[in-house]
Formats: C-alpha cells, sequence, structure tokens
C-alpha cells in the first residue's frame, strides 16, 4: 500500500511539472503569433500596396510613397559618363560595331560578356530588348576603344506584325551610325525558319550598299552537340550574305569571347573616342539598374505578361552598410495587379530576392529593396501591347487561372529531361 500511494506522489509532482509547462506555453505562445504574423493578402474590398522588408513581405492600404530626398540621392545614380567631355589621346583607335540577328539568339548576353557588365536586360522571351542599348569597352594601355550597339531582334512568329517598328528602329539605327562592323549573332543549335530567311533577304536588300562588313557570330556553343547539323546551317547561312569572318562562341561559359574581342580590337581605326574610358555603356546607373529589374520580370512571367508591366526607380539612398532602393511597378488594371503580386505575395518575394542578389554583386553592399505595385499606367505612356491586344492576353490568362485555380499558368515551365 504504501508502494502504491509513494507511486502515485510520483506521478502527481511529475505531470504537475508538465501542466504548469502546458500552461505557459499556451499563455506565451499567443504573444509570440502577434509578434510573428504571417503575411495574408485580401483583395476586397481593396487590394493592398505591397512593400518589401527584410525578411518579410507586408501589406497595407495604398498611402503616398516617400521619395529620397533629392539632396540624399548620390550623384553617380544620375550621371551618365558616356556624356562628359572626352579627351582622346594621341593616336586614339576605335571601332564601332552592332548586334543583329534573330531573338533569343544571345545578343544581349553577348553584349554583357564583351562589355563585362551587365548592362543590358536578358531572358528566354523574345523582344526582351526593344529599343538600341550602346556598351563601351575601353583599352587606355593600347589606346583603343570598343562601341558596341544591341539592337532589337527579329523573329517569325505571329507577334511580328505588332513589333516590326522595332526592326524598323534597328535598320534606323544602322543606317545613322558610322559602323565598321555589324556582328550577325545567330543560336548554333536552331535551324533558321523560311521567315528568318526573309528577313535576311530584307536585309541584305537594305544595306547590301554599305560600307561595313558582316562577322558571323554562332553563339551558346556550350549547348551545341550536333556540330553536322551546325555545318549545314552554316551553309544555309551562306546562301543568303557574305561574311568576313565567322566566330564560335558562349556568352554563357566565355568560350571564344577573348578571340573575338582581339579581333574588334584589331579592326580599330585611328579616330577620336567617342566616350570617356570610365564608360561602360550610354545610360545612368539608373537606367542600369532599370535594365537588371526588367530581366528579373520578364524571367519570372510567362507568355505576354510582362509586356504590359512597367516598373521605374522612385528611390534610391546609400548608407555606409547598405543600399536602399524603391521601386514601383505599373499594371493596367485591378485584375492585373492580383495576378503580379502572386498568392501570398510570392511574386513579390521571388523579385525582391532576385534582385537583391543582383545588385548585392553590382554594388559590393548589402542591397534593402522596397517594391510597390500600382494599377493604372503611368499617364503619357502606353505598354509595348496595345490596348486591344492586352486585354485580350489578360481575359485569356486570367480564365487559364480560374480554370486551373493556380498561377503556374503565367510562370515559367521547367522543361523535363
Amino acid at each position: 500500500m504504501e508502494l502504491i500511494m509513494l507511486a502515485r506522489r510520483s506521478l502527481t509532482r511529475f505531470f504537475s511539472k508538465y501542466k504548469a509547462l502546458d500552461r505557459a506555453i499556451k499563455e506565451t505562445t499567443p504573444e509570440v503569433r502577434r509578434k510573428m504574423p504571417e503575411p495574408q493578402l485580401n483583395f476586397k474590398p481593396f487590394t493592398p500596396t505591397v512593400y518589401a522588408n527584410y525578411s518579410a513581405i507586408t501589406t497595407a492600404k495604398p498611402k503616398p510613397v516617400q521619395l529620397t530626398k533629392p539632396y540624399e540621392v548620390p550623384d553617380f545614380i544620375y550621371v551618365n559618363y558616356a556624356q562628359e567631355e572626352v579627351k582622346s589621346p594621341p593616336g586614339a583607335k576605335s571601332v564601332e560595331v552592332a548586334f543583329f540577328g534573330p531573338v533569343n539568339a544571345g545578343k544581349s548576353s553577348l553584349l554583357n560578356a564583351l562589355i563585362g557588365k551587365n548592362i543590358s536586360a536578358v531572358s528566354k522571351k523574345a523582344f526582351t530588348t526593344y529599343a538600341p542599348i550602346t556598351g563601351i569597352s575601353t583599352d587606355v594601355e593600347a589606346g583603343t576603344q570598343l562601341v558596341a550597339h544591341d539592337l532589337a531582334g527579329y523573329s517569325s512568329f505571329a507577334l511580328t506584325q505588332q513589333f516590326s517598328q522595332y526592326r524598323r528602329r534597328s535598320y534606323d539605327t544602322l543606317r545613322k551610325m558610322q559602323l565598321n562592323k555589324i556582328l550577325m549573332v545567330f543560336d548554333a543549335t536552331k535551324t533558321p525558319t523560311l521567315e528568318n530567311l526573309k528577313v535576311l533577304e530584307d536585309f541584305h536588300r537594305n544595306f547590301d550598299s554599305q560600307n561595313f562588313s558582316l562577322i558571323r557570330v554562332f553563339n551558346k556553343m556550350d549547348i551545341c552537340f550536333n556540330r553536322r547539323k551546325l555545318i549545314e546551317i552554316s551553309q544555309i547561312y551562306d546562301s543568303k550574305l557574305n561574311f568576313e569572318k565567322t566566330f564560335y562562341v558562349s556568352a554563357e561559359t566565355g568560350f571564344g569571347l577573348d578571340e573575338l574581342k582581339h579581333y574588334l580590337f584589331e579592326q580599330a581605326e585611328i579616330k577620336p573616342w567617342r566616350f570617356t574610358p570610365q564608360a561602360s555603356a550610354n545610360q545612368t546607373e539608373q537606367e542600369s539598374i532599370y535594365e537588371i529589374v526588367k530581366s528579373c520580370i520578364y524571367n519570372r512571367f510567362y507568355n505576354n505578361f510582362p509586356f504590359q508591366v512597367q516598373h521605374e526607380i522612385i528611390e534610391f539612398f546609400v548608407k555606409d552598410t547598405h543600399i536602399r532602393i524603391g521601386i514601383q511597378f505599373n499594371v493596367p488594371h485591378e485584375r492585373t495587379k492580383a495576378l503580379f503580386i502572386g498568392q501570398r505575395g510570392v511574386n513579390m518575394v521571388y523579385l525582391r530576392n532576385e534582385i537583391q542578389r543582383l545588385l548585392a554583386g553590382r554594388y559590393g553592399k548589402e542591397i534593402e529593396v522596397h517594391l510597390h505595385v500600382h494599377h493604372g499606367l503611368k499617364n503619357g505612356e502606353t505598354n509595348m501591347l496595345s490596348d486591344e491586344s492586352a486585354k485580350k492576353i489578360e481575359l485569356a490568362e486570367l480564365e487559364q487561372v480560374k480554370k486551373d485555380k493556380s498561377i503556374a499558368a503565367l510562370l515559367p515551365q521547367k522543361k523535363r529531361k
């Protein structure tokens, strides 16, 4: 009997400790949860403005954006070194080239690799580059400057008629610039279509009399394993245009880039420099950040959804330890805003993390990114697609989202091996 009573007292003391511990947990858990709320996006009765902190996406009612005060903005964000006064050294040499070719051939990647800096947006989406971008590389010791223009490509898919203005813009650039060479950049893994060959014939008719030579560059050699097919592709292009020289490169791995860059510097002629040695692009730092954000948007969303999104840098503040950047996205409609934000802000989390990663590598500092989303395009501006086409695409994508009950239709699909 005494043993039974002893065991009962021991069990009572044992369980009383756990009861007290359980009571303490129940009392403290609500406070912890109040301190770390799970972000919820509720689109009714209002669509919240989304902005980012270091660790979480939070939501709030729309409110005025607090911009950086003018005297707090660093000077270099607005400085365009390419527009400063140029003092060429004695015997200065310069060579000016342009990249032209089909869409997604890697023209922008090739420009970034040759310049050594990300100045042009890169994505797998056609017409990521729709306005000419100029990159500059200067060898001060040799007194030689390379100026390269990244032009909009051409394509044969259904939207070509809507994007024909970009090809005309590229033609105008080729006529205005005093070019030494045109680098025709082709994908080494893709056989040209009949429509693409027609574009080359049109190019030959327009520029056959121009005083510049053509250089053929086969890009993406790191994924080109069928060399017999590459020979056939090369013969097809030879039947349409006359090339002075051919290079095989990979902008992804750097294969063949040194040889191409060395050849271009050798073609330099004695003439004054157009840009200062410090310039790497004919754009400000703000415009370079714009291109980086643009590549993140185009890589995140699928189909033509990114073409409906405008973005601008509204805040740039430099501190000793980090840089704070504010980015505002403008989308056409309320429903487009909901799709852009994503469920529980998943798209905002991706964009914030990707922008922080790219800018941290650029500036060597910790980056604090604030994202703001507003519906309604900026006054005086339009998106790339016409209003009628944009509405059709919006409705089609919205119906797909409702059908699948997911935004997966707007996101890039991973190819199965």
